[in-house]
């Protein structure tokens, strides 16, 4: 499997960073491993999984309804159903914003659940809390298309990467309810 990275990451000709693990096994393969990469829609992720952390504690409730404003719209150069279908804005529930943004990337959505959860440091207390280090959210996606430099201010490294997704697969720092939510 490494072999197989190495000749991608050439063939990209650019600058690649990879990890993979297979947990039945422990087989990994990484190159780049502890370099940090801009996020792009990666960081609605943690985003989502902070949200779901304030469900199992009872401070955000999934049948909550969230008011989308046209000033929460992000612009027109970005990726946007919610804004798209309802132009004037819209309520919708949490459940619903955390599928537009995961499984839609909607950035207006992810936006609006990154204000709900209290901002970026609810996220990164999260992040803290089932020990992923090296991954950074702390701009919307508003902040990300007003310059192109932002982008980097988000970050993961690949393991770091790796590491939400296991902490994700093995149930930490969510409950059974809010993994199989939405």
């Amino acid at each position: 499997m490494q072999k197989q990275i190495e000749q991608i990451a050439l063939a990209a000709k650019g600058r690649v960073g990879v990890a993979a693990l297979v947990l039945e096994t422990g087989e990994s393969a990484s190159l780049n491993p502890h370099d940090h990469f801009p996020m792009q829609s990666v960081y609605k992720l943690p985003i989502g999984m902070a949200v779901m952390k304030q469900v199992d504690e009872g401070t955000i409730k999934l049948d909550q309804k969230v008011r989308v404003t046209k000033a929460d719209f992000v612009g027109p150069g970005q990726h946007s159903p919610i804004r798209d279908r309802n132009p004037n804005g819209v309520e919708l529930s949490v459940s619903e914003l955390l599928h537009y943004a995961i499984s839609e990337s909607d950035g207006t959505a992810s936006d609006v659940l990154l204000k709900l959860v209290g901002g970026s440091v609810p996220v990164q207390t999260y992040l803290t809390d089932v020990a992923v280090t090296d991954m950074i959210v702390l701009n919307t996606e508003k902040e990300l298309a007003q310059d192109w430099l932002t982008q980097y201010r988000n970050y993961t490294t690949p393991e770091a990467a790796v590491a939400l997704l296991r902490a994700l697969y093995e149930r930490r720092g969510l409950s059974e309810a809010a993994r199989l939510c939405c």
